[in-house]
């Protein structure tokens, strides 16, 4: 087992609020989602969905839908949840360690990461689901996600080639905003599983890279200090741990064997520490 710890120290951001932001800028502008009051906090903050009820986002690439998501409002005044919905087709999302230069050095593929996938996976189809209502004074929210991206290759040693590989990724968050919307809370799991899989000189299937369990737990909190009437201090704190595990195998092309080459097992640990200023 290898186990690498990551740390990032604390940052400072200024930023103007009067503008409103695209989940795109607010996750490349300094990243400071974990910041600004935006739409796009509800994949941090589950619970926000509450603030943002009756809202149609949509952004495009290519020329093309790549997002589009709804938020609904249903229900009463003393009974009102709401249900937002999103949909992606976008370029590929891939879990934080898939490229880290950390899992570069066990000596396996070419590629030289953690899954030594053969060729780029095609964009994910992507869908999100969040749900959020009033508990007592607080709000809360729910998130469940799904990314799924895969292809099946052409080629091989039989013409009945069965080379494919596949990336799924299955996401549990949940959420409060509590003391008057100046407290937020979540904490979830993410669920990650792929397939790796070859053709032998007989026409039949075997792994070439087999997944045995990796998950990613995170817990988010920010808090929201009013200075004065111009400025407002938000100190925020992400924790995010880890456990990636696969077994990696050898083809022997004369016998038609496979053997397990290596199993690797990894943990990590990433700390996210910052207060930004909103004027």
């Amino acid at each position: 087992m290898k186990k690498f710890l990551i740390i990032l120290s604390l940052g400072l951001f200024a930023f103007s609020a009067s503008v409103f932001a695209t989940e795109t800028r607010v996750k490349t502008m300094g990243d400071n989602n974990m910041i600004l009051l935006d739409e796009a906090n509800i994949y941090l903050f589950p619970s926000r969905l509450n603030d943002w009820p009756n809202l149609a986002v949509g952004e495009f690439g290519s020329g093309d839908f790549t997002k589009f998501g709804l938020h609904w409002k249903f229900g009463g005044e003393d009974k009102t949840w709401y249900l937002a919905t999103y949909f992606n087709n976008n370029s590929t999302e891939l879990p934080e360690f898939y490229n880290s230069p950390f899992f570069a050095d066990f000596g396996y593929g070419a590629a030289s990461t953690y899954i030594p996938f053969d060729n780029t996976l095609l964009p994910n189809k992507r869908m999100d689901m969040f749900y959020g209502r009033t508990l007592g004074k607080n709000l809360f929210g729910f998130h469940f996600g799904m990314v799924h991206s895969s292809q099946r290759n052409n080629g091989g040693f039989a013409p009945d080639a069965k080379d494919n590989e596949s990336l799924g990724i299955y996401k549990f968050a949940a959420g409060l905003t509590m003391n008057e919307g100046m407290l937020d809370v979540s904490a979830g799991i993410d669920f990650i599983s792929f397939k790796d899989r070859e053709t032998d000189t007989s026409g039949t299937a075997y792994d070439q890279t087999k997944s045995e369990g990796n998950s990613r737990f995170h817990f988010d909190i920010r808090s929201f200090y009013n200075h004065n009437d111009n400025y407002t201090f938000i100190p925020h704190l992400s924790i995010a741990l880890g456990s990636y595990e696969a077994n990696y195998f050898d083809y022997d092309i004369v016998t038609n064997a496979v053997s397990i080459n290596q199993n690797n097992k990894y943990s990590t640990i990433l700390i996210d520490l910052g207060v930004g200023i909103e004027y």
